[in-house]
């Protein structure tokens, strides 16, 4: 990963209106962050974590900008190692504008939401943008293991589940 964002650094210095160079380098950076959380070099983490959100900040702000590249930094903002860089509020409507944008047929665009709604205190949203996603996502074939994205929503919908059970006293 060090190596692409090298390159990809440099490409984007060589060009720097290259939205989808940025992009990718965010999207990079993104994965040395979590490599060097992981690693234990939490200071390099937080700097490339940092330098990820930016540079994807920066690309669903621009005129133009898609709904991949506004779910992009949607999904940043909520995935972010380390966790404190995380920020469900500022995603939040990133992700709705992604959905109206054109992005109401991708199962991760609810999840992404429904996370963003969790993430803010929201369980019965999260719920309800769970269960979009679900019913976006074809189901599992006999004797197939679930798909790691729908096996992922369901988790997220199971949390959300017991989480308003638990704040409705039941």
């Amino acid at each position: 990963y060090q190596r692409s964002a090298e390159v990809l650094e440099a490409q984007t210095k060589g060009d720097s209106g290259n939205i989808i160079w940025k992009q990718r380098l965010s999207e990079v950076l993104s994965y040395v962050a979590s490599c060097e959380l992981q690693t234990g070099q939490p200071p390099e983490a937080r700097r490339h974590a940092e330098r990820s959100l930016i540079l994807a900040k920066e690309v669903a702000d621009r005129a133009g900008a898609t709904w991949e590249q506004m779910y992009n930094y949607a999904w940043l903002a909520l995935t972010m190692d380390p966790e404190d860089l995380r920020d469900p509020k500022a995603a939040l409507p990133y992700a709705l504008k992604a959905l109206n944008m054109g992005g109401g047929s991708a199962p991760l665009v609810y999840d992404v939401i429904a996370q963003a709604y969790a993430g803010t205190g929201d369980y019965a949203k999260a719920t309800q943008m769970a269960e979009k996603a679900l019913s976006l996502s074809p189901p599992p074939e006999p004797g197939k293991p679930t798909p790691q994205n729908r096996a992922v929503v369901e988790r997220h919908l199971d949390a959300y589940r017991q989480e308003l059970k638990k704040r409705s006293g039941g």
